[in-house]
């Protein structure tokens, strides 16, 4: 069983490394590190002292900041990727670039030659 729940854990761990980023893993790190603190003292009734509380707290602001701050850039980036991109090549090529006489030569540029 224990194996299963460790297979488990590195399978979530890959899939959410994969999905966001290693910063977002340690953010929820953190956060599982605060459930079970507040579980902890939920369900155990092991006491918080002053240090406990104060920690859990700024950890959770971290948190939110973090959250503030990705969600901010994704927006921006999805804007920025909604833009419409100008084509520089030009409609229609009026003219070759390069003019030959006839066929032989452009044959010859490319490698071709069917000289007998």
């Amino acid at each position: 069983m224990s194996c299963l729940i460790a297979v488990s854990v590195n399978f979530s761990t890959f899939l959410v490394i994969g999905t966001t980023s290693p910063v977002t893993y340690q953010v929820l790190g953190h956060l599982k590190t605060c459930l079970v603190l507040s579980f902890g003292y939920t369900l155990l009734h092991d006491p918080f002292t002053m240090r406990n509380i104060l920690g859990i707290l700024v950890a959770i602001f971290g948190m939110a900041l973090y959250s503030c701050f990705s969600v901010m850039e994704s927006k921006k980036k999805s804007a920025i990727e909604s833009l419409p991109v100008l084509s520089q090549k030009p409609e229609k090529e009026t003219e070759p670039l390069l003019e030959t006489k006839d066929d032989s030569d452009i044959k010859k540029a490319n490698g071709v030659s069917h000289e007998y």
